[in-house]
């Protein structure tokens, strides 16, 4: 029941809204893919340069809109729906799989703590799937990958318990989708197969050991013949700590024109800070303040298994956290710091668990011993539950209910006067959707791998839009990357007439302006005026 009814809402939010943030992002990719399955172009820049994106999953959406003539932005939303399903269905299983009894009261427990059981400080990330983000990430690689990791924690259980070697290289295969598909993610599902191999070490020997092993190795080799990008060359861009902004390679940019009068600009452009671990902590309190109403259920299983697969799925886990922070200083959310999602997960199931137990407990006479902690647990469910955030994704649903659309009309009709390969010139949040409707952009908010310029495209993309730059050098940035058209927010833009001095107005609308440059017309730079 309570999949039908978060089914129902996950569906009404995406009828209202489709999505934001790395949506854009995702859509571009798709688009590409869809254009050019085989030989795809860079999705943002007019490069022909690999992307990040490029991973199995976001073709199939690619393959999915270019066979079904669903732009990009649809395809994705049907795409996010057919993760909620794989993700219920999986967690199912899992449930099924590693937990001898109370399967329907775990299912049930387990799925609203996950969901619920954060505060509203909980990250808003990709890799999260809490309440108050589903309906945004519900398209996102990560959340696919999150919906395939449980399904491979099932397959590969059932497969060493069946001794089922097909099964087992199907799990590698899926594994290594995986891993191309968002590789922070991946990490936990890598944990998760050693500590099933450990589990079954228990069982069946040292061929658990080996088979774990061998699977991982084979993958690896798999998924570094990938064709559509080196995952070699993505290494660094996942480790690099200065990831935000505009890419990891540097730090300052200048832009110089040799010349008369002519002046230096220079802007210092900052990646993100990481996050301090007490904050990360903070962001999942809740289930920390309830972990030792789990610890019961975890000691019974090792009592049972002492190389229990879920008790050392959640200390491999938490201790990949902790190696990213105090190690490897990973944990700015960029890779090994999104495993504090899981932390929380595992130990939300096992609390699931632990309720479970108390249910049959009271049903048995035993209320009096049990309810005091279903109480605690219930109080403090009820009161990170209820707050501001996750109301707000309720009235989401609700107006998707309606039948109301929060749609895009100002980018759409951009599409319509502009080609695929046009490069639209754009201040950098404006940017971040043009992609997915039409045209090519000059820099991207997030950091980009296989871009070496891409901060010398960002500090060229704020200098135009900056006040007090002569004409002639910002002709020089139109000219420098080929610009077609000029973009222009008009909230956030100043100095607007200066910009017709660089083409004719397409049309305008009440946020935007839309030009069409001299280059574009086959002129040069005597038309400057």
């Amino acid at each position: 029941m309570v999949s039908l009814v978060l089914l129902v809402l996950m569906t009404s939010s995406t009828l209202y809204e489709v999505g934001d943030w790395d949506f854009w992002e995702h859509s571009a990719v798709v688009k590409e893919l869809a254009t050019h399955p085989l030989s795809p172009q860079h999705p943002l820049f007019k490069l022909n340069e690999p992307h990040a994106f490029y991973s199995p999953y976001l073709l199939f959406v690619g393959l999915l809109a270019r066979l079904s003539s669903l732009n990009p932005i649809d395809a994705l939303a049907m795409a996010g729906l057919f993760n909620l399903l794989l993700f219920l269905i999986s967690f199912r299983l899992f449930i099924h799989y590693f937990f001898n009894k109370f399967h329907d009261a775990i299912a049930f427990y387990g799925l609203i703590l996950i969901l619920f059981l954060w505060p509203a400080s909980a990250l808003d990330w990709s890799g999260f799937i809490h309440f108050k983000i589903l309906r945004w990430v519900l398209p996102y690689p990560s959340t696919f990958v999150i919906g395939l990791t449980f399904l491979i924690f099932s397959l590969y259980h059932f497969a060493l318990n069946k001794t089922n070697r097909p099964l087992i290289l199907l799990t590698g295969l899926l594994l290594a989708v995986a891993i191309l598909t968002h590789p922070p993610t991946a990490v936990v599902t890598c944990i998760g197969i050693l500590a099933i191999s450990l589990h079954f070490y228990n069982i069946i020997g040292f061929r658990a050991l080996l088979t774990g092993w061998s699977l991982l190795i084979g993958v690896v080799t798999l998924v570094f013949l990938w064709p559509y990008f080196s995952f070699l060359e993505l290494r660094p861009f996942y480790y690099s700590n200065e990831l935000g902004g505009y890419g990891a390679e540097l730090e300052e940019y200048r832009f110089e024109l040799e010349g008369d009068d002519l002046e230096e600009y220079s802007f210092e452009l900052e990646g993100d800070d990481p996050l301090p671990i007490w904050y990360t902590s903070y962001a999942i309190w809740p289930t920390l303040f309830l972990l030792p109403f789990a610890l019961p259920l975890l000691i019974a299983r090792l009592r049972v298994n002492q190389f229990d697969a879920f008790f050392f799925m959640l200390c491999g886990v938490a201790l990949t956290y902790g190696l990213g922070y105090f190690v490897l200083y990973f944990a700015n959310l960029e890779f090994l710091g999104r495993t504090i999602s899981f932390v929380a997960i595992f130990v939300q199931i096992a609390l699931a668990g632990q309720l479970a137990q108390l249910e049959t407990d009271a049903k048995a006479g035993k209320l009096w011993a049990s309810l005091p902690v279903m109480i605690l647990i219930g109080v403090t469910l009820c009161a990170v539950a209820l707050n501001a955030p996750n109301k707000l994704a309720f009235f989401d649903a609700w107006k998707g209910i309606q039948g109301l659309k929060h749609r895009h009309e100002e980018f759409e009709r951009l599409g319509r006067h502009v080609e695929q390969y046009d490069v639209i010139l754009s201040d950098i949040d404006t940017s971040w959707k043009i992609p997915a409707f039409a045209g090519k952009v000059l820099a991207a908010s997030n950091g980009l791998a296989f871009i070496e310029d891409h901060g010398t495209r960002g500090f060229d993309q704020k200098t135009f839009f900056s006040k007090g730059i002569s004409p002639e050098v910002k002709f020089s940035i139109l000219k420098k990357y080929q610009v077609d058209y000029i973009f222009i927010n008009k909230i956030s833009t100043a100095e607007l007439q200066t910009y017709f001095n660089f083409g004719n107005l397409v049309y305008e609308t009440k946020n935007f302006l839309l030009i069409k440059t001299f280059l574009s017309n086959g002129k040069d730079s005597g038309n400057i005026q």
